[in-house]
């Protein structure tokens, strides 16, 4: 027996790059607008609570430049907040599930078929009141999940489970949901 390591041509690779990737269902920005709008008002409401309990311990300039901040940084989460929307997609292949998101820095998570153990669906409150789901995909050796793609069409979801479920053998009631109650 003759041991052999050739070298790859890398330039001869698969270029992962290049794929189509699903965008995240438009829907899921107006659930990114309340979970932020949520996120402002309790600053909001912290603002004003400690104004009302040590008033008197507070300079002028607090009253000035907290509502301030809070604005700048609230048009900051959604500018933010809208490029991280853009950039987020995810594909099936023949044998794997890619996941693609980041601003400053890309990610892109490609879950081959053989290293999945569980898949899930689960709906937050806000996501369920626009139709849409979380698709949750976990790998073997992790006790939390390896990739979660928020924002898809709960019935998209669930044909993704079953299919990526068909892939893998795993056999689970295709109508497994769990809810959860995140924001």
């Amino acid at each position: 027996m003759n041991f052999t390591n050739q070298t790859i041509d890398i330039d001869s690779l698969p270029k992962y790059q290049e794929i189509t990737l699903q965008p995240i269902h438009p829907k899921y920005w107006n659930v990114m607008v309340i979970n932020i709008l949520i996120f402002i008002i309790l600053l909001l409401i912290a603002f004003v609570g400690v104004s009302i309990v040590a008033p008197e311990k507070l300079p002028t300039l607090f009253y000035v430049l907290t509502p301030l901040f809070i604005i700048v940084f609230g048009g900051f989460l959604f500018w933010i907040n809208r490029m991280a929307f853009n950039k987020r997609g995810y594909a099936i292949r023949e044998k794997d599930f890619i996941y693609r998101s980041g601003v400053l820095a890309k990610t892109t998570t490609i879950v081959p078929f053989n290293r999945i153990q569980h898949i899930a669906v689960n709906e937050g409150v806000f996501s369920r009141m626009f139709g849409l789901a979380a698709l949750e995909i976990y790998t073997a050796g992790g006790s939390s999940s390896d990739l979660t793609i928020s924002g898809i069409e709960k019935e998209k979801a669930i044909s993704i489970k079953e299919f990526l479920m068909n892939n893998i053998n795993i056999s689970t009631p295709s109508e497994e949901t769990t809810t959860n109650t995140e924001l």
